[in-house]
């Protein structure tokens, strides 16, 4: 299975990256960081809330929460501990059993609530967190005076006497007849395993490498970038040479993911060295939308980024 820590620690590195790049900004997980953070927060916020509500401006929310809600999230991992885990789609990080949500917080806050406050929201993780003080009252003590059990005299048997009891036999072979079984299972269960830890070691490379591709169409990448690390992807999902049956409807839509991902390839290489005047009736036909040639080049491949996306999570979060 995948390691999800790997993908959300991926996720941060690859948002520390853009933001080097995009805005010559550093970001290095000390707590200075968390005003750079506040600041492209409330950036997001105003260029987000003057945009047209449709798709586009939808999947570009999603991708900036996903962005710096795994920064925040490593931050706090790194601070306090914990670790992620799945929750139905939703990452959520767990410190102490106590469940935090990193990434709903920044997209709440770079949609309806700019007034929220990221200092506040790491000061209201600590206090929950933080130890709470003991009850002496509460605090059990020891009785003290335990009697001792008493010797036991034992009791004179008669010598020399050999019992064989029926149902000690019948015991022991019920026993035996129940280790047999379990050693057989135990058995099963390893050489099962053994067969499938090649498949699961495989699954999590293709994973890893596809939720970097995922993460870099959420943050903005360039079309070098994009071809080499579908290359990665398409590698590693090649190498999974044997699914087993219950996996069925997740590598379906890994199909489908790489599908949308080699079409976003191809429309891009359209738009740098010819017009979009062919191969968008496949395109259409994945996405569901009429399209043409007059159709915006950047949006469709949009479109296709975030249809891809979105089936790649849904059969990430199936074999979880």
């Amino acid at each position: 299975m995948s390691n999800i820590n790997d993908e959300m620690k991926a996720a941060a590195e690859y948002t520390i990256k853009a933001t080097r790049e995009k805005f010559g900004q550093e970001l290095d997980f000390s707590e200075g960081s968390i005003v750079k953070l506040e600041s492209f927060l409330e950036q997001a916020y105003q260029s987000l809330s003057s945009r047209i509500k449709d798709d586009k401006t939808k999947a570009s929310i999603s991708r900036t929460a996903n962005a710096w809600g795994s920064y925040l999230g490593e931050f706090m991992r790194l601070k306090w501990g914990g670790t992620w885990i799945m929750k139905g789609s939703e990452r959520i990080l767990s410190i102490k059993n106590i469940d935090f949500h990193p990434i709903g917080f920044v997209y709440q806050k770079i949609t309806n609530h700019s007034e929220y406050s990221v200092n506040q929201y790491l000061s209201e993780v600590e206090r929950k967190i933080s130890p709470q003080p003991i009850n002496s009252s509460q605090s059990q003590t020891i009785p003290e005076n335990i009697s001792q059990p008493k010797t036991q005299t034992p009791v004179n048997q008669p010598q020399n006497t050999v019992t064989i009891d029926k149902k000690l036999i019948f015991a022991i072979v019920g026993v035996g007849g129940f280790l047999f079984i379990l050693v057989a299972c135990v058995v099963g269960f390893m050489i099962f395993n053994s067969g499938n830890a090649e498949f699961k070691s495989k699954l999590n490379t293709f994973l890893v490498e596809a939720e970097k591709l995922n993460v870099m169409t959420n943050q903005g990448v360039n079309f070098q970038d994009f071809r080499n690390q579908l290359v990665e992807v398409k590698s590693s999902y090649a190498a999974i040479d044997s699914w087993p049956s219950s996996y069925q409807d997740e590598r379906r839509l890994f199909d489908l993911a790489i599908k949308g991902w080699d079409l976003t390839l191809n429309v891009w290489d359209w738009k740098i060295n010819y017009t979009i005047s062919e191969g968008l009736g496949e395109v259409k036909d994945y996405l569901g939308e009429e399209l043409s040639p007059g159709n915006n080049e950047d949006r469709i491949i949009g479109l296709l980024m975030a249809k891809a996306g979105d089936y790649f999570e849904r059969g990430k979060a199936g074999v979880k």
